[in-house]
């Protein structure tokens, strides 16, 4: 239940490989994939050089493809709106915990709250 990017190694091969395995459980992927999203939030996290962003950015989209290569290509952008707003959720969680209720707390919420109404609105599909 911790399918972190911290949680993954990049082989010499270029293929990943995942550790820190021994509180793997079962439930709804999307809470593990969630934490796993990160291209929006790239930007907005200190000390994440452009190279290892291309990279985390890069390895979201392969993971997507793979993991869900067998679903309906029209199901695809309800999928990934429900991915994406429980890792808003998560993160604006974690964000406040790290800088507190800051002006640029505020601001930060404010925009990630506008997404996560624009994804209900849009709808989300958790039925894979």
């Amino acid at each position: 239940m911790d399918p972190t990017p911290e949680n993954l190694l990049l082989l010499l091969d270029g293929s990943c490989a995942w550790i820190d395995l021994e509180a793997c459980g079962t439930g709804h992927p999307a809470f593990s994939i969630q934490a796993l999203y990160c291209p929006d939030f790239l930007g907005m996290l200190p000390g994440i050089a452009p190279h290892d962003a291309e990279i985390l950015r890069r390895f979201w989209k392969s993971f997507i493809q793979q993991y869900f290569e067998k679903a309906e290509r029209v199901r695809m952008s309800g999928i990934l709106r429900g991915i994406h707003f429980l890792a808003h959720l998560r993160f604006l969680h974690d964000f406040q915990a790290i800088s507190g209720d800051t002006p640029l707390f505020e601001r930060q919420a404010g925009f990630l709250k506008q997404m996560l109404f624009r994804d209900i609105i849009g709808g989300m599909d958790f039925n894979w």
